[in-house]
């Protein structure tokens, strides 16, 4: 018998791949003589990147972006080609954030705006762009801001 384990993470606890690890141990346990195939997924949240650069070649760049709040941080994305790969929970993501200034009235995305425009500035013309795990829900204002657009209300 052979067990395919293809999980997600668990959010603020597990990888994926930790995740997989788990189930396979506890199946083996009943089962001891399966095989398995373990294939760690994301759904474009955090850790979307990592599953990315286990099965394809890409190369990772880290840079200091602001992070949700406008404190420096760093995060990395990846590359292959003239494709960018770029996961938006490295720069803006909930999971940097402590519960208590979880609002997202105060925080933005400038910091995946800020990885669009290095990976731009690099020649990088094909942007694949994994949007899960946002902290805020501005709808992508933080990233067009930091690319240069002007946004402006009915007055």
């Amino acid at each position: 018998m052979t067990i395919l384990i293809a999980p997600d993470k668990f959010k603020g606890t597990l990888t994926a791949k930790q995740v997989a690890k788990a189930i396979q141990k506890g199946i083996k346990s009943s089962f001891p003589a399966a095989k398995f195939l373990l294939h760690p997924l994301a759904d474009g949240g955090d850790g979307s990147l990592d599953i990315l650069t286990h099965h394809l070649p890409l190369t990772q760049i880290e840079r200091t972006v602001p992070d949700p709040l406008g404190r420096p941080r760093r995060a990395a994305y990846a590359y292959h080609g003239s494709q960018a790969f770029i996961e938006l929970a490295r720069a803006s993501g909930i999971i940097h954030l402590p519960k208590e200034v979880r609002n997202p009235l105060q925080t933005h995305i400038l910091g995946t705006g800020a990885l669009i425009a290095d990976a731009l500035d690099r020649g990088l013309r094909h942007i694949y762009l994994f949007l899960g795990g946002s902290c805020t829900n501005e709808a992508g204002m933080g990233i067009a801001h930091f690319l240069g657009y002007r946004l402006l209300d009915r007055e």
